[in-house]
C-alpha cells in the first residue's frame, strides 16, 4: 500500500474542492484518519478494519489534506486529498526494495501492508 493511507475512490462538486465523498484503505497503523479541510474544519472518517469511508462536512479547498494519526493520538502523517489521481508523487517499495506502487526513484518511502 502506498503509505498509511490510499485513497481508492472520491467525488467532489467541484473540480478543485466542493463537498467531498472519500473511500479507501488503511494501514493498521492507522487509528484515526482525519479530513483537514483547509479552511479551519475538519471531518472524521469512519475507519473499520483497515478501510475508510467519509462525507465531508461542508466545502473543502483544493489545500484540503487527510490527516493519518496512530495509537496514542501521534501524527502519522498527512496526504493532500485533491491532487491527479494519473501522477503519482512517490514511489513505495517493499522491504527487498521492490517498486510495488508508482515509479522508481531516487528514494522510495516504505509500502505498508494492507492486512485487514
Amino acid at each position: 500500500m502506498p503509505g498509511p493511507v490510499q485513497v481508492v475512490s472520491l467525488s467532489s462538486t467541484e473540480v478543485d474542492g466542493g463537498e467531498v465523498i472519500v473511500a479507501g484503505r488503511v494501514s493498521d497503523r492507522v487509528q484515526r484518519l482525519v479530513l483537514d479541510h483547509g479552511n479551519g474544519r475538519t471531518t472524521t472518517a469512519r475507519v473499520e478494519r483497515g478501510v475508510f469511508g467519509l462525507i465531508s462536512g461542508g466545502s473543502v479547498t483544493k489545500n484540503a489534506e487527510l490527516v493519518s494519526i496512530g495509537e496514542g493520538g501521534g501524527g502519522i502523517g498527512r496526504r493532500r486529498l485533491l491532487r491527479s489521481f494519473d501522477r503519482v508523487d512517490r514511489c513505495y517499495a517493499d522491504p527487498s526494495g521492490e517498486v510495488v506502487y508508482g515509479e522508481a526513484g531516487s528514494q522510495c518511502l516504505p509500502a505498508e501492508p494492507w492486512t485487514r
